[in-house]
């Protein structure tokens, strides 16, 4: 499995993240520079090598990708904010429950790290993220 062939099949498996009351959340593959007008899921590639398995000369792929959910901050309430970690929630709920996503099986998730994200030209965002491994056996 190539790595392009996961964050496909990641998109395809995330495409189905929905917020009450916003409806179905975009996936994209690849973060972009500018900034979203909603919420919104990006996948990824953060690494990818090569890895003995096994005596014998049984190697495995190692494919790490980035999950990062994105919420414009723009209202006053925390909404924005609930809807953020409602999202994350969703997508780790979604991760957990599918260990084996194409020819790769998920080894682990990540710790989810938080932040505000300020650009001068666009409103802020509130943003969460993870990593997720995967291991492919070597074609």
């Amino acid at each position: 499995m190539t790595m392009l062939e996961l964050l496909n099949s990641l998109v395809e498996l995330l495409h189905c993240l929905r917020l009450e009351g916003r409806g179905p959340v975009p996936v994209e593959k690849y973060r972009r520079l500018e900034p979203a007008s909603g919420p919104r899921v990006y996948v990824t590639p953060l690494s990818q090598r090569e890895q003995a398995e096994a005596i014998g000369g049984q190697y495995v792929e190692r494919l790490e990708v980035e999950v990062r959910c994105e919420v414009p901050w723009q209202h006053a309430s925390v909404a924005d904010a609930d809807a953020l970690l409602a999202l994350i929630d969703k997508a780790l709920v979604l991760l957990e429950a599918n260990r084996e996503i194409g020819q790769a099986k998920r080894g682990r998730i990540g710790e989810v790290r938080y932040g505000l994200r300020h650009r001068r030209t666009a409103q802020p965002a509130l943003y969460g993220r993870f990593t997720v491994e995967f291991t492919a056996d070597k074609a």
